[in-house]
């Protein structure tokens, strides 16, 4: 789930995770990037510090038995 102040992750299947983050990146000011470590909680809770209305990217990355895995959205807050 994304919220204008939280990306909440809730993945039964997190506890096999091997390693992997999430990144709130800001195209066209990159002082404003975020990044977040993901941990084997099957819910994390991430609160966003968006000083900035516009365009963010939100990827996660993570590996998991072995297999590298990615997602990509892109949003307004």
């Amino acid at each position: 789930t994304l919220t204008e102040q939280h990306i909440k992750i809730s993945y039964s299947a997190l506890n096999a995770l091997e390693q992997g983050e999430i990144r709130l990146t800001r195209p066209s000011d990159s002082r404003l990037d975020q990044r977040f470590m993901l941990s084997k909680d099957t819910e994390q809770d991430f609160a966003l510090q968006v000083s900035e209305k516009g365009l963010y990217r939100v990827t996660m990355q993570w590996s998991m038995n072995g297999k590298d895995y990615y997602f990509e959205k892109l949003m307004v807050l």
